[in-house]
C-alpha cells in the first residue's frame, strides 16, 4: 500500500495506519499521497523553467478532483506548470480587392 505521510513529516506503515482510520481520512492520506509525488517528480523541471524565463518566475497549479459515485472513492491529482514567455509581431496586409490608386 505505501508509506503514509503524517502532518509532521514522518512516514509510517500505511497498511498500520490505514486500519485505524476511517475513510475520509484515508482518502486525505492518498491524495496528500498523490500530490507530493507530483512535486517531488516535477519539482526539478519547474525550478529549471522558472530560471530560464525571462522574468525569473512562474506558476504552479495543483488540482484534485474527488468522485465518490461509484462503489470505491476516485482520487485524481493533476499539476501545471508554466512560465510567462512574451512575444510580439506585427504586419499590415492590405485587402486584395481593393484597388490601388497611383497618387
Amino acid at each position: 500500500m505505501g508509506a503514509v505521510y503524517t502532518p509532521g513529516g514522518e512516514t509510517i506503515d500505511a497498511t498500520a495506519a490505514f486500519a485505524a482510520m476511517d475513510y475520509n481520512e484515508v482518502e486525505f492520506q492518498r491524495v496528500t499521497a498523490l500530490v507530493n509525488s507530483l512535486l517531488e517528480t516535477h519539482w526539478a523541471g519547474i525550478q529549471q523553467a522558472v530560471a530560464e524565463s525571462e522574468d525569473a518566475t512562474g506558476s504552479v497549479s495543483l488540482s484534485v478532483k474527488l468522485d465518490h459515485s461509484g462503489p470505491s472513492r476516485i482520487v485524481k491529482t493533476k499539476l501545471s506548470y508554466a512560465v510567462k514567455t512574451s512575444d510580439e509581431a506585427e504586419a499590415y496586409v492590405q485587402d486584395p480587392a481593393q484597388k490601388e490608386f497611383d497618387l
